[in-house]
C-alpha cells in the first residue's frame, strides 16, 4: 500500500512539474513586460499625504487612485481586514479563479506603506503563479518565501515611487531577511531567486 502511495504521489508530481514548465515559455515573455511597466512606474516619485491615512476601505481606495495602481482581471479587489495582523494577504487556492486580497490594519502607518503594501500584493502576488509556489515548496525549494523575497524586492525597487522614507526601506528589508531567508549560502539563495523570476509570473 505504501508503494502504491508513493507512485501516486510521483505521478501527481511529475504532472504538475510538467504543467509548469509548459507555462514557464509564456511565463518569461509575460515577465519581460511586467518588468519594463513596473520599471517606468518606480522611476516616478508622488508625494504622499503627511497625514496618517485612517484605517479603512476609503483609504485603501485613494491610495490605489493615488499611486496608479492597477486591480488586476485575477484579482477581486482589495478590501480592509482590521482582525489580520499583517499588512496585507493575498489569498488563493489553485483552483480559485480570482485571488482574494485583504489589507491590515499595520499598513495604514503612512501613505507610502498603504501604498507599497497594495504594490506588494496586488502586483506581484496576485501576478505570481499559485500553482508553481507550490510546486517549489513540494520540491524542497522554499518556494513561498522565494515569492515573498521577490514581493518584498518590489517594495524596495518602488521606494520612490511611494515616497517611502529611509527607515520604512530599512524595516522591509529586515522583514524580508528575518521571516524569508533562504536555508541556502546567499550565493545560491540569489541564483534561485533569479530563476524564480522568470517562472513565478503567469498573467
Amino acid at each position: 500500500m505504501n508503494a502504491l502511495l508513493v507512485q501516486i504521489r510521483n505521478i501527481i508530481i511529475f504532472f504538475a512539474l510538467l504543467g509548469g514548465l509548459i507555462a514557464i515559455g509564456y511565463s518569461a515573455i509575460v515577465q519581460a513586460n511586467h518588468t519594463k511597466t513596473t520599471t517606468e512606474m518606480s522611476a516616478v516619485a508622488i508625494e504622499p499625504p503627511v497625514f496618517r491615512p485612517k484605517p479603512g476601505q476609503a483609504s485603501i481606495d485613494r491610495a490605489i487612485a493615488m499611486f496608479g495602481i492597477e486591480v488586476p482581471a485575477v484579482a477581486h479587489y482589495p478590501q480592509f481586514d482590521a482582525t489580520i495582523e499583517d499588512r496585507g494577504r493575498t489569498i488563493r487556492s489553485v483552483s480559485d479563479k480570482k485571488a482574494n486580497v485583504i489589507i491590515g490594519s499595520a499598513a495604514f502607518e503612512s501613505w507610502a506603506i498603504l501604498g507599497s503594501t497594495l504594490a506588494h500584493e496586488l502586483e506581484v502576488h496576485c501576478q505570481q503563479s499559485f500553482l508553481m509556489i507550490q510546486i517549489l515548496d513540494m520540491v524542497g525549494l522554499q518556494g513561498t518565501h522565494i515569492a515573498e523575497r521577490q514581493a518584498y524586492n518590489y517594495e524596495i525597487d518602488n521606494a520612490k515611487r511611494f515616497g517611502l522614507r529611509d527607515y520604512e526601506v530599512s524595516n522591509i528589508n529586515e522583514t524580508k531577511y528575518y521571516y524569508y531567508s533562504s536555508k541556502s549560502n546567499h550565493g545560491i539563495q540569489e541564483r534561485i531567486d533569479i530563476f524564480a523570476e522568470k517562472i513565478l509570473f503567469k498573467n
